[in-house]
């Protein structure tokens, strides 16, 4: 008689472990399942339609210098140009069903990030100022695009300097009275949507540079050469495989300096430079809608 073998599904160790010297969790290993879940979701949309992505940043330098996370990383940040990332999103919308949600300026009114993040509904992932607003809080992976700057160094400046300003004027409320003035006239989610169209300002033209202008105007910016099709490779990460530029080295370089050799860190379990989140992998984020008084105090 024939018996199919069920086919054996991966799965991260939940075993608390020390990695480089610091101790990960068991309830670290737990939030990271369900980010390696979110991302192989966002993986697989993209390896169906053919787009491009690299995995970005401290998830970029965890991928080649520990084939998975950073011991001390809570999350999984992913990049692509404008054009990718519109792709994603399209069929992202017609292929990603419930828990995992699509959440960005679009989906979203009270949303003020200009950038993607793929939320598991189930979950809870809380920062401080998310007690603010009522959108989704669910464990997420972050999906940001890249929209091109100008080569013209005093045009780059004016560019990101007036992204900068607008960022400042929808920003979650600190405090600042005339900014909550200004907020009554004119409503954030039109000042998000007007932010969101000038980032894009020149993509259609062929320039060296492109960067997370939605995110952080001002961070290190990338060659948009090394985000062009063909230029891509496929490395481990913990129990999957992740598409990351052929630039790696360059980029990685540019980001953190001599980055395989890791910090000397003095204690085990020095914490993440996120801000604290307050996570919940068995509890959906509408499980504390009405106690935020008590996510508060964690916070």
């Amino acid at each position: 008689m024939n018996v199919k073998r069920e086919k054996r599904v991966k799965k991260l160790s939940l075993k608390s472990e020390v990695r480089d010297g610091y101790l990960v969790s068991k309830e670290m290993k737990e939030i990271w399942q369900v980010q390696l879940d979110l991302f192989e979701q966002f993986a697989k949309v993209c390896d169906r339609h053919n787009i491009n992505y690299t995995l970005d940043g401290g998830s970029l330098l965890g991928a080649i210098r520990h084939k998975g996370y950073v011991p001390w990383d809570d999350d999984i940040d992913v990049a692509l140009m404008r054009d990718q990332y519109e792709k994603f999103l399209k069929y992202a919308k017609k292929e990603l069903k419930p828990p995992y949600f699509i959440q960005n300026e679009r989906t979203e009114p009270e949303y003020y990030r200009q950038y993607t993040q793929l939320r598991h509904s189930d979950t809870t992932a809380i920062i401080k100022v998310d007690l603010q607003y009522n959108y989704n809080c669910g464990i997420s992976i972050d999906i940001f695009p890249l929209d091109k700057v100008p080569d013209n160094l005093t045009k780059r400046k004016k560019f990101l300097d007036k992204i900068s300003f607008i960022r400042r004027l929808f920003l979650h409320d600190d405090g600042n009275m005339a900014k909550k003035m200004f907020q009554f006239i004119i409503k954030p989610r039109y000042l998000i949507k007007y932010c969101a169209k000038l980032i894009q300002k020149y993509n259609n033209e062929d320039t060296m540079e492109c960067g997370k202008l939605g995110f952080r105007p001002y961070t290190k910016l990338r060659k948009t050469s090394w985000l062009k099709k063909g230029n891509f490779i496929k490395v481990p990460f913990e129990y999957l495989e992740a598409k990351i530029t052929k630039n790696y080295d360059e980029y990685l370089t540019r980001l953190y300096g001599d980055y395989m050799t890791p910090p000397k860190l003095k204690t085990v379990g020095i914490g993440t430079g996120h801000g604290k989140t307050f996570f919940d992998t068995r509890h959906s984020y509408l499980y504390y809608k009405d106690k935020k008084e008590e996510v508060a105090q964690k916070l």
